[in-house]
């Protein structure tokens, strides 16, 4: 019996193509992506071709202000991670919806992850509760990412949104739900928020199985 295998949520800014489809197509029509270097003079330089991903606008996928903060592969990253694989993975972000944030409690790690939420939920980031594992363990540096995801895990299982503890006020623009309080209710999604120093970003998105 063949076993058939459904992979979800992927994305891909590439030398052949700016989404999956149009990649997977360039691969199966062996197209190849390396020409005349575009992004830089190359005049000092003796290579002169490179593989440069082509027809990209990051105002196209997010805020030019945004964009013009980040150095071109974090464009790509967003673009990929935002526009294509949560597309493709079909992810109703609009019903859990809710985000177990990096949380430092820091002025500039909150005020920067909120922004980022409010850039990818668009009206709607003012209707997902956020909370920080870190206001009851502190920051666990390299175990951190894991131990959020086990609680992400735990709070779909449970149907239990902790608290963020000691949480009494947050500062300007920092004007979203950050859990004041803990929640009992049936929640489909999980999004863990993982930041590392020089702009190591991942998020992980979870579904409850059904």
């Amino acid at each position: 019996m063949k076993k058939r295998v459904v992979v979800t949520g992927m994305g891909a800014i590439t030398p052949i193509g700016n989404s999956v489809e149009a990649f997977w197509e360039g691969v199966c029509q062996e197209k190849i992506g390396f020409d005349r270097i575009t992004y830089f003079d190359t005049a000092d330089y003796k290579c002169k071709l490179a593989a440069e991903v082509k027809d990209f606008n990051a105002a196209d996928y997010m805020d030019k202000k945004a964009a013009r903060r980040m150095e071109a592969f974090c464009q790509f990253a967003v673009a990929a991670a935002m526009t294509n694989a949560v597309k493709d993975a079909g992810a109703a972000l609009t019903d859990i919806t809710y985000i177990n944030a990096h949380g430092t409690a820091t002025h500039h790690n909150d005020l920067f992850e909120t922004r980022a939420i409010k850039l990818a939920f668009g009206s709607h980031a003012k209707d997902i509760k956020i909370n920080s594992t870190k206001s009851m363990v502190g920051h666990l540096l390299g175990a951190a990412g894991a131990i959020e995801f086990i609680t992400c895990v735990k709070e779909l299982e449970c149907g239990f949104i902790h608290k963020t503890v000691g949480l009494m006020e947050s500062e300007e623009e920092l004007d979203l739900n950050y859990c004041k309080e803990s929640y009992q209710e049936d929640i489909t999604y999980a999004l863990s928020n993982s930041l590392g120093f020089g702009g190591h970003n991942a998020s992980i998105l979870l579904k409850k199985f059904a």
